[in-house]
This record gives structure tokens, C-alpha cells and sequence, in this order.
């Protein structure tokens, strides 16, 4: 996209273009294109340098230029109403429409008679005085008596003079082929009715579905400007009381109506769906109206058009579409109408919505956008029967579970005790009654709803297998373990034992009795000198963070600690020379009061970890054991005794979730993203992150692997990169995907996201959420990511695959009605039908086929042999007509190739003889070294040796190597028409 800078006649000074490296780039381009003002916006960011230097250009955009582009087909011309230029760009907010028609005034003006618009127009000066002129009027012929009482901008005027003829408009901008001003044309039409669809046209052509297109669509239902009946006047009193109309539903019911000598105007259909009061009588809900209208006509089109559109609740939609939706419908025009299909809505939500506002970016595609209003809705065109039908085929998808429970658990002892075991079969959310059948060993040992197991009944192990049956068959199965712990007998004394070894030397017995002082001895050799007597002095402050914000040396009620130590006795100030660690946490509540100690006595806490919830092997230190001991006495020394402490779990709080929510993941790289245009907010679109059985407080937990290639910041500015994600109802409000830290890249490398938040209910309002990377000031690079996995729960777990994902790669792998079992029987029964079938084929029929084979052998070997002929003779014969008839043969070679024809065909090769190609009237011939390797003739290609890297298919099946282990190919029945 070319934008062209111009003065005020429309000359040319500069242009902005992204595509050449000389002239001045744009980034950060926004146009907002609004159909029912008829005007746009355009603003942009225009950068001051190009490879590294100032641009010479840049001093020509200023406040009294203009910006010049076309877009399918029209030329769009923009006033600059202000800049805002820093040390490296300019950004540039502008207006389409000329400054006359926002900044001048219209007048009060009133008719006294009934006129046309193109008259109003001409008479308030909304024409002339802007160059502009009507070009396509669709109410030419409508006539309006209009007052307009208050002073307003033109365009405002222009705007409330074009809504009181019920019609919409849109401005063009027409210039000369010198590219000069020429006019601008106001096109004027019929506001969309069910006889007029107004600006755009209906797209049949564009559908949008939720899922693939569509975010999410939210439905506001509003009954508070309900009512049921009107009574409205016209000037000089006119009213309704000459007029007679009745209009009728789709099913023959009068749904609205004024009758012949009364006023008023009534919806009876919905008088009886949403009464005035609770009582029988009047239960009309009433509304006065008084307007200009001078023809009756007129004053009753108003009338029954008024109360269809408040007759009933006000019902709103807001669709959020995906960001790639536009990048397949680049055609869609301001008034286009588009139809949108949402399942999740009971019975399904058929819309039809128009554009009323479109955002285009020509820097970055990617932050296109619309916005639809006019919503419609749509009845379904299937049948009730059909959607019945759908319904039971959605309900016969989901499988049965069975969930059981036991009032005894599953251990015992010594074959003492019982448990009662009570199954529940359900499917989906629905309870469903069913008979059971309980199984030990391949017997059936009773068909009641519960069933008791007695520990007497168990040898060690005992499994049980829990059938459900639903209409005589057996729908589904579980089993449960039992285990019966058995204490061994007690053995008899043992014989007594011989004589053990000596046993090591004993302890040293106590240090006798102080012998008398001896005299004094000679002095000893001397020692080494010591280190200087310095005093070693530790420090201590206190801070609000773990950076030390908040310092203080004498604040004790602060979170954080910070020491040092050195031989100074002064304390620093700077919290740079202090480690920090956290020493108080949040005030709990108020502990369970101790019992008094005795006198002068000190207790003591002592503490032990252990990997055994018994305590055995314990230390006193803590080495992540999951288990920790702790007791408390008057004894300073820790006790290695394991009875002492009492034993507690430290990871009983631990939650491990485990199930992938985002969609459709891997463990290998994505394809890179390259879109990079130096600017913020650019958003590699990510997975499709489920919300379904998450609950408020639960966890969430996120972790992408990040690789970032040859990544260059914009000039000045510093590339980062973080999570992100919106709501498919809340979109960007409360309840997205809260975001995660920021990350810095430049280069290469690699970086893994690891980020979590707490569930609200704000979250839970969305479906699901939509993943993305958000990245600032990339201006060129790559980025690559891997092992995605958001998961409920407290720890990361390792990468695994969304079970939707497994569950719909196993529904390819068969056909969606067969399960495996039946495609094993069905191919072992067609085995058995085809032995029959060959077996009972008569003896002239396999004769035929042979006799038929036989003769394609030959007629293969032969046309074979004689294609290797023609290419020989065709080789000789143009050496010879080379020599002898130069004008009968046409020769073109090249460095390495040669192409030649001739009377048996056309020959491209290369000049060393290792390959060529034969194309003559029945046959195309592929050469190696002279010999002929495969070739196409009467509908069949012969090809001597190949390889297929990808897939063959053969009639309805095709092999292909399987995507998840490429040393397994996997043949797929693909259907046929």
C-alpha cells in the first residue's frame, strides 16, 4: 500500500511505502470506516528514520498537508487534524471528511410544507458550499415537513436530515485524471427494510461459524422499552383514527392492528405474552408519540414500524470474531450482511448481522476487524423430527461410565469385616437405570443393585468385575481389587544359642583422682603468629520486597530480613550489600493457648523428616522427605527415636491435574511466525485453551517452550514477549487468561513460559479461552514454540496431548458409525463372502482373466521395447536430417539440455544421455541412461521403481505414513462417491 503525502491542491509531495527501503515507512496504521456517519478515520505512525538515518522527507508532512490512497477502486482523502512527533516518528491522527462539514454550522430551519431531501439539502447549503453533490438517490420521490430547531455541525445535520427519510448514505470522493479534486458524491439509500438492504450487499457467500471463525456470541435480552400499544399524532392534530390495517404472523395470527374510528395502534400477540399487570382487564402497555408527519400515510408507516421494533424484549448479540477470520474474506464492504451459526445457544443460533464499522491495517493484516450490528434472527429450516433425530445420534455418541462406592473400602485383615459395594451408571450428567450383574472369576454371583464382599470370602486377592445391562445388553464394565492381609502363625521357642564372639573393647572408665602439681618445665617452642585481632560484625535491616524497597534499620514489622557481615561497625544503607530472605509472614489467626511450663524451665521444638509415614529412616535435617516428625520437652538435644514425633504429610496438598486444556498441542515446532513489523501489540495466535471443569480457586497452570531465531528489536525500543488470551464471552474484560510476566529476547535462544493464576468466576463465565503470544518491537526474526500444556493443579506435569485430540485421533482411525470390533468382524466376514464367492467363480471366468493378463504382459513388453526404438531412431533420424534435410527437424540446445522434434514425438533431455522425455500421440516415455524407466499410455502409468514419500491411493483406501511414528505406514478407508 502506497500512501501519497499532497498540499492542499492535491499535489504530490511524498508517499509512504513499507515495500521500498528509500522512501518514508508507516507502522501502527489504523483506518476506522464508520457506515452510519458516511465518514472514516486514519490514523498512522510514520517513522523519521530509514536505514539509520533521518529521511530527507520528512520535514514535508505537516499539519496542512493531506493523505491520498485508493482502496478497491475509490480514492480516500484525509485532512491531518493533529501530530504528534517525538526523536523518532511522527504519529498523525486525520479525518476523511472536509473540515467545513465538522467544524461550520447549520442553522435552525423549518418547511411548512412537505419536501424532498435533495431539496433540504440545497436549501441548508449541504451542498455547495463542499463541492459535494447527490449522486445515487433512492428516495428521490419521499416527501417530509421537517423542523430542525437547534443550531448544529453540517454533519450533524446531514445525519438527522438522512435518518427522518429513513435512509442511509455514504460519501465517495471523485478526482480528475490529474489526480486534483474533483467533487464529492453523496449516495443516498433506502435504510435496509425487508423490500431494501441498503449500503453493501448480501453475502451468501460468507458464512461464520462459532469455533472457526467466530469467538463467541453473547445475547442480552431488554424488556424495560417494552410496549404493546401506541397512540401517535402528526402535526395539526393529525392521527390515526381514518386508518385500517392489519397485519398477520407467519401462522395467519393478527399480530398487529389499528382499527377504523380508534386512534391507537396494538400488538395483541404481545399484550398476551407480557401483560400490564397480573390481573385479567386492560393489560395493554401503552406509549404516546407526537411527530412532524403531515400525511397519514407517512404517520402509519411510522406507527406499525415503531411498534414491531418494541414490541417484544430487545434482544441484542455481540459476536467476537477470530483475528484470522478477515484474512479469507478481504472483499467484505462496509452494509455487506453475513450470516453466523452458533450451536452452543439451545436449538442452535442462526443470525444475520451487518457491517456497521470496519478497522483495516495496511502494515499489519492481522488487526483487521468489524463490528456487526441490525442482528436478525433466524429460524432453523430443519425439522422438528430431523433435530429430534440429531439429538438421539448426539445422545447414542456418549458412553456409559460406571462410578461405584464402597461403605468399607477394599482391605481387610485376618478375614475379619465386609464392605458394601453400590454402583451408580451414568452418561454424560444423567443417572441412568440399568440392571447389574456381578462377577468373580467368570460367575456370576448375583444380578442385585448392590453386592457384599466378606473378607472370610477372599484368598489374598479377589477382583470383582461389575457389569451394567440396559435393554438386555451390556452397556458397560468395571472392576475393583479386594485384598485380604493375613497374619502368619506364631513359631515355637528356638534352641538356645552357642557362645558369641569376644565383643569390642569397652568404653574408658572414669579419670582417677587428680595426681599432685609437678614442677614447672622449660618453655615451649613458640607458635605461629596469628591473624590480626580484628571484631567481625554482622549486620541486619528490614524491607517490604525481596529488592529492598521499603529499607529500614530499625522497622521490625517489615516482611523481609536482610544481613551481612564484615569488620566495619557502621551499617550500610545501601540494600544492595544486604541478602534478603522473607522472615514474617501474614498474621494467623490466634493459636490454642499452652499450658503453663514449669518454673524456670525452657522448652524446646524439635523437628524430623522422613520418606516412611511411620518415621522410620528419619534425619534432622530436611532433604524434601514427605514426611515431617515434631514433638516438644524440656531437652535440648534432638531425639532419634521415631515414636517421639508425631508424623504428618506435607504433600497431602499437593494437586496433580495432568489433562491437557489447550488444543490441538505438539511436541515438535510450530511453523515459524515471521509477521513481525517493529511494532507493539503484534499476536501470534496460539491454542484454544478449554475451560471445562475448572471451579473457582482451582490452579491453573500454564507452560510453553519459547524458541526465538535472529530476533532484531525496532529501532530504539526493546522486543519482549509474554501469555496472553481472550474470552470467548468476556472477551479482553475480566475473566480473560491473565497474563503472564514479560520476557526480553533478542537474537537467538530459548525460553520456557511457566505461569499460574487462581480461578474466578469471571473466568467461568467464558467456554474457552483463545492463546496467544503478545510481542512489542519485533521488527524482524522468528518464532517457534513447543510442549504447550495448561492443566488444573499445583506441580507442572510433562507434556501430554489434549484428550480431545486423542479421542478424535482414534475417531480417524475408523469410520465414525464402526467401531474397531465391528470393522475386524465386517472385514473377517467379507473374507469368508469372497473365499465363497472364488470358490464358486466358474472355471471360463478365471480362463478369461488369464488369457486377458497375458496379452497386457505382451502388449506391455512390446510397446516397451518399441518406445526405447522410436527414441534411438528419433536420435538418428535427426543426426541425419541434421546433415541431409536441415529444414524438416527443429533443434534447440542450451548449456546441458537439448529439445528436438520430430516425426516420433518430442524429446527433452540432457546433452549426456543420463535422462530424457518421450512425448508422442499415444505415449509419454521417461528415459535413465537410454533405457525407459516408466511411461503413461491408454489410461496407465508403468513405472519400473518409485518411491512415494507421502500417500498412495488405490480406489477408496490410501496408504500413508503415520503422522505420529513415521517408521509405521497406516492404510485409511477415504470413501468414494
Amino acid at each position: 500500500m502506497q500512501i501519497t503525502v499532497c498540499d492542499k491542491n492535491l499535489k504530490k509531495l511524498t508517499a509512504l511505502n513499507n515495500d521500498f527501503p528509500q522512501m518514508l515507512s508507516f507502522s501502527a496504521d489504523t483506518w476506522h470506516r464508520y457506515r452510519e456517519d458516511g465518514v472514516s478515520t486514519f490514523d498512522l505512525t510514520v517513522s523519521k528514520f530509514r536505514g539509520g538515518k533521518l529521511h530527507e522527507d520528512i520535514g514535508l508532512i505537516t499539519d496542512d498537508v493531506y493523505l491520498k490512497f485508493n482502496f478497491d477502486g475509490d480514492t480516500h482523502i484525509f485532512a491531518i487534524t493533529n501530530i504528534d512527533e517525538d526523536d523518532f516518528s511522527l504519529k498523525i491522527t486525520s479525518n476523511s471528511t472536509l473540515l467545513e462539514f465538522t467544524n461550520e454550522l447549520a442553522n435552525p430551519f423549518e418547511s411548512t410544507s412537505a419536501q424532498t431531501i435533495a431539496w433540504y439539502m440545497e436549501k441548508m447549503e449541504l451542498l455547495g458550499f463542499a463541492g459535494a453533490e447527490i449522486g445515487l438517490n433512492e428516495i428521490s420521490g419521499n416527501k417530509r415537513t421537517l423542523k430542525f430547531d437547534s443550531q448544529e455541525t453540517k454533519l450533524a445535520r446531514l445525519k438527522s436530515l438522512i435518518s427522518q427519510f429513513d435512509a442511509e448514505f455514504e460519501i465517495k470522493t471523485q478526482v480528475n485524471k490529474s489526480g486534483s479534486f474533483k467533487r464529492y458524491v453523496i449516495n443516498i439509500y433506502h435504510e435496509a427494510d425487508d423490500s431494501h438492504h441498503g449500503i453493501g450487499k448480501v453475502r451468501g457467500d460468507v458464512t461464520l461459524r462459532y469455533g472457526r471463525d467466530v469467538k463467541g456470541v453473547q445475547r442480552t435480552v431488554d424488556k424495560t422499552e417494552l410496549f404493546n400499544m401506541g397512540i401517535f399524532t402528526g402535526a395539526n392534530s393529525l392521527n390515526m383514527g381514518d386508518y385500517v390495517r392489519s397485519d398477520k404472523d407467519e401462522n395467519g395470527e393478527e399480530e398487529f392492528y389499528t382499527r377504523k374510528g380508534n386512534i391507537a395502534v396494538y400488538a395483541p400477540k404481545s399484550a398476551r405474552m407480557y401483560p400490564a399487570t397480573l390481573r385479567d382487564g386492560d393489560n395493554w402497555t401503552r406509549k404516546d408519540f407526537q411527530t412532524e408527519y403531515t400525511n397519514l400515510n407517512d404517520l402509519a408507516a411510522y406507527a406499525f414500524k415503531t411498534l414491531k421494533a418494541y414490541a417484544y424484549p430487545l434482544v441484542t448479540y455481540t459476536v467476537s470474531i477470530q483475528s484470522n477470520f478477515l484474512a479469507n474474506y478481504g472483499d467484505l464492504a462496509l452494509g455487506d450482511t453475513v450470516k453466523i451459526y452458533d450451536d452452543n445457544f439451545n436449538g442452535g443460533l442462526i443470525l444475520t448481522a451487518r457491517i456497521s464499522e470496519q478497522i483495516i491495517s495496511f502494515s499489519n493484516p492481522n488487526n483487521n476487524s468489524l463490528v456487526f450490528s441490525n442482528y436478525k434472527k433466524l429460524k432453523s429450516q430443519i425439522s422438528p423430527t430431523l433435530q429430534t433425530r440429531m439429538k438421539e445420534i448426539v445422545e447414542a455418541s456418549i458412553p456409559y461410565t460406571i462410578k461405584v462406592a464402597t461403605d468399607n473400602g477394599v482391605g481387610f485383615k485376618n478375614g475379619q469385616g465386609q464392605s458394601v459395594v453400590t454402583p451408580t451408571l451414568t452418561k454424560g450428567n444423567k443417572v441412568i437405570s440399568s440392571g447389574w450383574r456381578w462377577v468373580i472369576d467368570g460367575v456370576i454371583k448375583s444380578t442385585s443393585p448392590s453386592y457384599i464382599v466378606k473378607a472370610a470370602d477372599i484368598n489374598q486377592t479377589m477382583v470383582l468385575t461389575i457389569a451394567a445391562w440396559v435393554d438386555n445388553k451390556e452397556v458397560a464394565s468395571e472392576q475393583i481389587t479386594f485384598i485380604n492381609a493375613v497374619d502368619g502363625v506364631a513359631g515355637a521357642k528356638g534352641d538356645k544359642g552357642d557362645v558369641g564372639p569376644r565383643g569390642p573393647q569397652g568404653e574408658r572408665g572414669l579419670q582417677g583422682i587428680q595426681g599432685l602439681q609437678g614442677p614447672k618445665g622449660d618453655q615451649g617452642i613458640a607458635g605461629e603468629k596469628g591473624a590480626d585481632g580484628r571484631s567481625q560484625y554482622t549486620h541486619l535491616a528490614y524491607a517490604d520486597t525481596i529488592s529492598g524497597s521499603g529499607f529500614s534499620q530499625t522497622d521490625q514489622n517489615k516482611a523481609f530480613i536482610g544481613m551481612y557481615q564484615d569488620f566495619t561497625v557502621t551499617d550500610s544503607k545501601n540494600p544492595a550489600d544486604y541478602r534478603w530472605s522473607k522472615w514474617k509472614g501474614s498474621d494467623g489467626a490466634n493459636g490454642i493457648p499452652g499450658k503453663p511450663g514449669a518454673d524456670g524451665r525452657t522448652p524446646y521444638i524439635h523437628f524430623a523428616y522422613s520418606d516412611n509415614a511411620d518415621g522410620t529412616g528419619l534425619t534432622v535435617t530436611d532433604n524434601g522427605q514427605r514426611y515431617q516428625g515434631y514433638y516438644s520437652d524440656y531437652t535440648q538435644a534432638d531425639s532419634t527415636d521415631k515414636a517421639n514425633y508425631k508424623w504428618i504429610d506435607r504433600w497431602a496438598k499437593i494437586e496433580v491435574g495432568g489433562r491437557n486444556l489447550a488444543q490441538k498441542t505438539s511436541k515438535e515446532w510450530s511453523l515459524p511466525y515471521t509477521d513481525f513489523k517493529g511494532i507493539a501489540n503484534t499476536c501470534p495466535d496460539l491454542y484454544k485453551i478449554l475451560i471445562d471443569g475448572l471451579a473457582v480457586g482451582d490452579t491453573l497452570k500454564s507452560r510453553i517452550v519459547l524458541k526465538y531465531t535472529d530476533v532484531v528489536p525496532a529501532s530504539g525500543q526493546t522486543a519482549s514477549v509474554w501469555l496472553q488470551g481472550s474470552g470467548d464471552v468476556t472477551v479482553w474484560n475480566a475473566g480473560r487468561y491473565n497474563d503472564s510476566s514479560r520476557k526480553i529476547i533478542s537474537g537467538s535462544g530459548e525460553v520456557v513460559f511457566e505461569h499460574e493464576f487462581k480461578i474466578t468466576a469471571d473466568h467461568l463465565k467464558n467456554k474457552c479461552w483463545y492463546w496467544q503470544f503478545r510481542t512489542d518491537y519485533i521488527a524482524s526474526g522468528l518464532l517457534q514454540w513447543k510442549l504447550a500444556k495448561v492443566e488444573s493443579g499445583t506441580v507442572f506435569t510433562n507434556w501430554s496431548p489434549a484428550l480431545e485430540d486423542v479421542r478424535a485421533d482414534i475417531d480417524s482411525k475408523a469410520d465414525q458409525v464402526l467401531t474397531q470390533e465391528q470393522l475386524n468382524a465386517l472385514n473377517e466376514k467379507a473374507g469368508v463372502i469372497q473365499a465363497e464367492l472364488e470358490a464358486k467363480a466358474s472355471m471360463d471366468t478365471v480362463s478369461k482373466w488369464f488369457v486377458d493378463f497375458q496379452k497386457f504382459v505382451k502388449e506391455d513388453a512390446a510397446g516397451k521395447s518399441q518406445s526405447e526404438k522410436d527414441l534411438l531412431t528419433l536420435t538418428q533420424r535427426i543426426e541425419v536430417m541434421n546433415s541431409e534435410f536441415g529444414d524438416k527437424v527443429a533443434q534447440w540446445s542450451f548449456l546441458d539440455d537439448y529439445m528436438r522434434a520430430g516425426n516420433k514425438g518430442l524429446v527433452i533431455g540432457k546433452k549426456d544421455g543420463s535422462s530424457s522425455v518421450r512425448v508422442s500421440d499415444n505415449r509419454i516415455s521417461f528415459y535413465s541412461a537410454g533405457k525407459e524407466v516408466a511411461y503413461i499410455s491408454g489410461g496407465v502409468l508403468r513405472i519400473d521403481n518409485g518411491v512415494f514419500t507421502k500417500t498412495l491411493q488405490i480406489g477408496r483406501f490410501r496408504e500413508e505414513q503415520y503422522h505420529i511414528n513415521p517408521d509405521m505406514n497406516v492404510i485409511r478407508y477415504v470413501g468414494g462417491n
